[in-house]
């Protein structure tokens, strides 16, 4: 009888231990925050800088993402960027770099991926937040 409760109990705990283990590794990697920015026009929608509320800084910008560079088109001025998602610090990052261009350069960063729908992307570097909507 002790044999077969240890035996039970001890399949139970290695089936509990699988399942969260899997559980963990499971977001980590995946994201589709790629296949999502290259589907149409995007704006920002919130840039907040501590606690500094700067959206109005890329007011009338379009962003579009294609194949690892990012067009910025204001007012009919084009500028360009480069775009990548990986994984650092065990977080899901989607990395922007726009040089030295102003506004811009505010953007370029290692960003946490915080979350990610069709149309809005949510995205935070320890007091900073940037969120992309899609037009």
């Amino acid at each position: 009888m002790k044999k077969t409760y240890f035996t039970t109990l001890s399949l139970v705990c290695l089936a509990s231990l699988f399942t969260v283990l899997s559980c963990k590794k499971s977001n980590l990697g995946e994201t589709n925050v790629l296949n999502i920015l290259s589907q149409g026009d995007w704006f920002v929608d919130l840039y907040k800088d501590g606690n500094q509320d700067k959206t109005y800084l890329f007011s009338n910008y379009i962003f579009t993402f294609t194949n690892g560079t990012v067009m910025v088109v204001k007012n009919g001025n084009t500028t360009s960027g480069t775009y990548s998602t990986g994984v650092d610090d065990r977080k899901n990052k989607l990395y922007l770099n726009f040089g030295e261009t102003s506004p811009l350069e505010e953007l370029t960063d290692d960003w946490d991926i915080v979350e990610e729908t069709s149309t809005r992307i949510k995205l935070r570097e320890g007091r900073d937040y940037l969120t992309f909507e899609r037009n």
